[in-house]
């Protein structure tokens, strides 16, 4: 599940290994003219990402004291996203989750920015950096999109949600955060083993939506499968994002 869109989506099944970059080949279902391509793939990741941005900049600047809903929000809706779009993408749907996960790691990032000085855009920068490695790593080869590595994500991405979900909510009701507790000996929180955990998770993720994308392509699917293929990868970027600032407020202490 480097995304649940992917991972339901029979669409986009890994085939025969190839190389990245190969040229797609028709499939018939539609249209030769009208396939998904990387061009049409990133020009719509880009346009998530942007409004992902904005929505990140209007909550941050404006309602930051609702990031817990929105975030709540967000997680319901991707939901929706991840049963809701099997059969056929739905771009809206998308564009709206997406907007909801980009307002709540703007609002998350203004709590940060104001006990850690700088740490946005040390995350940003963190951020770059995650992603340019794992498009490197894919495209040298160094590591591909597996079915261990989608098992794995398929039980990692659902089960840390849960913790998350479940440690915020005995926050909210008084209980201690799990995320502080001390481990014995080492010196440091459970919380910066996690956001360790759920980074190197986020890579995974995007390691294999680039292998869903190439996958894609190849096989010549119709290019409203685009749409599916940016959400997975701007999901990705957000998850990291938000990573990044938990793990930097952690080193910065």
């Amino acid at each position: 599940m480097a995304n649940p869109v992917f991972s339901n989506t029979k669409q986009f099944q890994p085939g025969s290994p190839v190389g990245f970059g190969a040229q797609p080949q028709p499939t018939g279902v539609e249209g030769f003219d009208d396939r998904m391509t990387y061009e049409g793939t990133i020009a719509k990741a880009a346009s998530l990402f942007l409004l992902a941005a904005t929505s990140a900049v209007l909550v941050g600047m404006l309602i930051p004291e609702l990031t817990l809903p929105i975030s709540f929000a967000a997680f319901g809706m991707s939901l929706v996203v991840a049963f809701g779009t099997r059969h056929e993408p739905k771009p809206a749907l998308m564009a709206v989750t997406i907007a909801l996960f980009g307002g709540a790691a703007g609002g998350m990032s203004v709590y940060y920015e104001a006990e850690y000085g700088g740490i946005i855009m040390q995350a940003l920068i963190a951020t770059a950096i995650v992603f340019a490695s794992a498009l490197t790593a894919y495209r040298m080869g160094w590591i591909r999109g597996s079915k261990k590595i989608r098992k794995f994500l398929a039980i990692a991405v659902p089960a840390y949600v849960a913790f998350s979900l479940v440690n915020v909510a005995m926050v909210m009701f008084g209980g201690f955060n799990m995320r502080e507790v001390e481990i014995g000996g080492l010196g440091v929180n459970l919380g910066l083993i996690l956001s360790l955990f759920a980074i190197a998770i986020g890579a995974l993720m995007l390691i294999s939506d680039f292998d869903f994308v190439e996958t894609g392509v190849i096989k010549g699917l119709p290019a409203k499968w685009e749409w599916s293929a940016a959400y997975g990868l701007v999901f990705a970027i957000i998850w990291i994002y938000i990573e990044m600032l938990r793990l930097l407020s952690y080193l910065r202490r």
